[in-house]
This record gives structure tokens, C-alpha cells and sequence, in this order.
């Protein structure tokens, strides 16, 4: 019998704005960025594995932190998640965090 998982997405702080879904060998990660810029990944192995509020990184300049939103003109963005480094576009331009 096949075990599955069931991921609620609603527990973000506001709307979802972009997911990346990433295949591990023999598992998937789901990411995905809400409005308040917290990233959260989630596994085909477990529900929650990790949340982030990007704004809070070491290292984020401060041009980011003036802004109190930073995905605020309602259209569709992009998140892309490599190892340690996630990119993502918002209406500053493409900013890149190491999480």
C-alpha cells in the first residue's frame, strides 16, 4: 500500500505567490514564496521541512529592507531554488538570497 502525504499550502502568512518544484532522486520538493517573502519547501517525504522570511538572510541590502513589500503589483512571479541559493522576481527586479 502506498503511503501519501497531504500538504496543506494555506498555512502562509498570505497569498502564494510563485512555487518551484524540484525532483530529488526518489523525492520532490515543493517551494513556494508568499507576499510577506517567506519561503517555505515542502517534501514529498514529510509536510513542512522548511519556512524562511527572506528579508530576514544575512547579508539582504538594506535598498530590499526599506520596502516593506517587495511583491506588491499583483502579477505573477518566479522562484528557483539551487542548493543553498533562491531567486526570485518581484517589483525591485531579480534579487537572490543565500538561505
Amino acid at each position: 500500500m502506498v503511503k501519501k502525504l497531504l500538504v496543506d499550502l494555506y498555512h502562509h502568512t498570505s497569498s502564494i505567490i510563485a512555487f518551484d518544484i524540484l525532483r530529488r532522486e526518489d523525492y520532490y520538493e515543493l517551494v513556494s514564496v508568499d507576499y510577506n517573502a517567506v519561503l517555505t519547501i515542502y517534501s514529498s517525504r514529510q509536510a513542512q521541512v522548511r519556512t524562511v522570511r527572506l528579508l530576514d538572510t544575512p547579508g539582504t541590502p538594506q535598498e530590499v529592507l526599506k520596502h516593506r513589500y517587495i511583491f506588491d503589483m499583483g502579477y505573477p512571479y518566479y522562484v528557483k531554488l539551487f542548493r543553498d541559493m533562491v531567486a526570485v522576481t518581484s517589483d525591485l527586479g531579480l534579487l537572490i538570497f543565500r538561505i
